[in-house]
């Protein structure tokens, strides 16, 4: 198991999705979020929060920060 959860944190280095009400970010393979962010999903247009509640797989980053940058200004 440990070999495959490696495996999944080459192919994206973060999890953006939802915890409690708020935005949140896993780092793999962790199974708890490494940060909770003062965004609350349901303030979010509802594709937005479809896409968190499935979780957004993000490779870098430069994208993190993006996202991050729309959801929570």
């Amino acid at each position: 198991m440990r070999r495959f959860c490696v495996y999944l944190t080459l192919l994206w280095a973060f999890l953006l999705g939802s915890r409690d009400g708020f935005l949140a970010l896993w780092i793999p393979p962790e199974k708890e979020p490494a940060y909770l962010f003062p965004c609350r999903v349901n303030t979010l247009p509802p594709a937005d929060q479809k896409l968190l509640e499935e979780g957004i797989r993000v490779e870098s980053k430069e994208e993190l920060m993006a996202l991050l940058e729309d959801y929570v200004s």
